[in-house]
């Protein structure tokens, strides 16, 4: 086991580490620790890797890429709870909790990199390293702030503005003119409102000239990027 355990503390120091934004170099590096205990993966996008409500098994550190988690609701509507990229540890909080089984489906919103460890071991190796229980201990203090600040913003602000925030952080350091391709069904889900309701924001954002069309695409141009800024900052009283 403590061969074990050095290999997972490699891992998951590596995967916090600015080195980890590079999706090939960390693919190089972790395929050296690759085991029966530790499985390194590729997945495309839009690829689901754990389902709400399957037994609980094994935890997995997203760590190049974006994902997202969705709850469905008793209707079977879908709700995106959160988006996130950088490094993720998927079912760490369940299994701390006991947990048998995941609580949300977590789906790849690009291209990912990800570790796959048997829930046993890894919280075995957190129970009995320090120094991997120390990167947990902040990740999940880490995760907990992100939790709380991201639901009092979404709560805080209408879903128009929330909209806006979607397309700004879409375009942020992208070339322009960017042709944002997202599925509307995906958007009006992240901003939990209904899709009759997103085409009308589209349409008067179009209409204002914040925002451009090509058929089904969002297109941001620079013009409309500056647009879209100046009404983030004002939203963020910057």
């Amino acid at each position: 086991m403590n061969n074990f355990n050095d290999s997972l503390k490699k891992v998951i120091e590596f995967s916090f580490s600015n080195k980890s934004s590079s999706h090939n170099a960390s693919k190089e590096f972790l395929k050296e620790f690759s085991s029966d205990k530790i499985q390194i993966f590729d997945l495309e996008e839009n690829k689901i890797f754990i389902e709400s409500n399957n037994k609980l098994d094994y935890i997995y550190i997203l760590v190049n890429g974006m994902a997202y988690i969705a709850y469905y609701t008793v209707d079977g509507r879908r709700i995106i709870a959160d988006t996130l990229n950088g490094v993720q540890i998927f079912g760490l909080i369940e299994a701390v909790n006991n947990t048998s089984c995941y609580s949300g489906t977590v789906i790849t919103l690009s291209k990912s990199l990800l570790v796959k460890v048997k829930k046993e071991y890894f919280l075995e190796a957190i129970y009995n390293d320090i120094h991997i229980a120390s990167y947990i201990i902040k990740y999940l203090a880490a995760f907990s702030t992100h939790s709380i600040k991201a639901s009092e913003y979404k709560t805080s602000i209408s879903p128009y503005e929330n909209l806006i925030i979607y397309l700004y952080n879409k375009t942020l350091k992208k070339n322009l003119p960017c042709k944002i391709k997202d599925n509307k069904t995906f958007i009006a889900d992240s901003l939990h409102i209904n899709k009759r309701t997103l085409y009308r924001y589209l349409n008067r954002l179009t209409d204002d000239d914040i925002i451009s069309r090509d058929r089904q695409d969002i297109v941001i141009t620079e013009n409309n990027y500056k647009k879209i800024q100046r009404i983030f900052n004002s939203i963020n009283n910057i």
